[in-house]
């Protein structure tokens, strides 16, 4: 078994710190700890990008930005990867965190019980009155939820696939945030994804009141898409 420590300093300013690198082409993924110590206003999500470089595999895949405000386990399938961290409010007052990470290879013939899902947001601080916003689904992303603040009365939610110009639009569906029975609750649903390149729409419907939305985004490290 292969040990490597790591550690990410993270600032406010909302820009990536300097990667970190894991390798043992010869392991079948990492079991990694984390711990974060965060200073006032930061939100930390870390950024994944992974290969299985066993018998020159396929190219690089990114998973994330997903949260990273506490601690916790993951395993990585993969042999090989590089791991960022951002601040997502990018407040960019001087404050600062630190991610502290021990990452332990598994070998070929162990087997590892530690989950490989992970949850991201994408905050939208300020949808104007009738007006919308665009989230572009990272590409590892294998579900999403939206959830609702600020006085707004409704919104709209279009999630559309396109690419080279041919286009589809997967789902439309409109969530009353106030709403406190039936099926939607506020929008708060885990909706599959159809793969990238897919787009979420998130229109304001009240002519009056700007609004706020938050994107959840499920990534799962062993769940091809």
């Amino acid at each position: 078994m292969a040990v490597q420590r790591l550690q990410l300093v993270v600032s406010d300013s909302g820009a990536d710190s300097a990667p970190e690198f894991v390798y043992n082409p010869n392991c079948c993924g990492w079991e990694i700890s984390i711990r974060t110590t965060a200073g006032a206003q930061i939100l930390p999500q870390l950024t994944i990008t992974a290969r299985d470089k066993f018998e020159d595999g396929p190219a690089e895949q990114t998973f994330g930005p997903f949260l990273a405000t506490s601690g916790g386990k993951l395993y990585v399938p993969f042999s090989t990867f590089s791991i960022t961290a951002a601040d997502e409010f990018a407040q960019n007052v001087g404050n600062s965190a630190t991610v502290n990470i021990v990452a332990r290879s598994i070998d070929f013939g162990e087997a590892c019980q530690t989950k490989t899902e992970t949850i991201g947001i994408e905050n939208f601080d300020d949808i104007t009155a009738g007006g919308n916003v665009l989230s572009n689904t990272p590409e590892s992303a294998i579900a999403y939820k939206v959830t609702f603040a600020g006085v707004a009365s409704g919104y709209t939610v279009l999630q559309r696939w396109a690419s080279g110009g041919v286009g589809r639009d997967i789902l439309q569906y409109s969530v009353d945030p106030t709403t406190t029975s039936g099926p939607d609750d506020g929008g708060q649903r885990w909706r599959e994804l159809t793969g990238t390149p897919t787009t979420l729409r998130i229109t304001n419907n009240d002519g009056a009141n700007a609004g706020k939305a938050t994107v959840f985004y499920l990534y799962d490290f062993a769940h091809p898409i």
